[in-house]
């Protein structure tokens, strides 16, 4: 597990950030590496195209399900593309903010 907070950050703390207002306990969110540097909604699982702010932010207590480091390189995962992908559970949300 400490190898995956390294690539992801704290997961008992997390940031979850989506367009979305629906996210509930025991809910799936996928993530990408913690130093990426593009806009990634975490409900949806995907990069945002256009240059707009996520409107809800979510801290949440996450389990690791399964990761995706398959394509990670990370010298170029902050906008090379080389992204590492994980899958998780929330198991508590403890803020929610917009």
């Amino acid at each position: 597990m400490r190898h995956e907070e390294e690539i992801f950050g704290n997961l008992k703390e997390y940031k979850v950030w989506s367009d979305e207002s629906d996210l509930k306990e025991n809910d799936t969110v996928m993530l990408v590496n913690s130093n990426c540097e593009f806009q990634y909604d975490n409900i949806k699982g995907c990069f945002e195209k256009h240059s707009k702010d996520l409107m809800y932010c979510y801290v949440c207590e996450l389990e690791l399900i399964e990761t995706d480091l398959s394509d990670y390189v990370p010298e170029r995962s902050t906008n090379g593309g080389a992204y590492a992908f994980a899958e998780c559970k929330v198991v508590k949300i403890i803020e929610k903010s917009y």
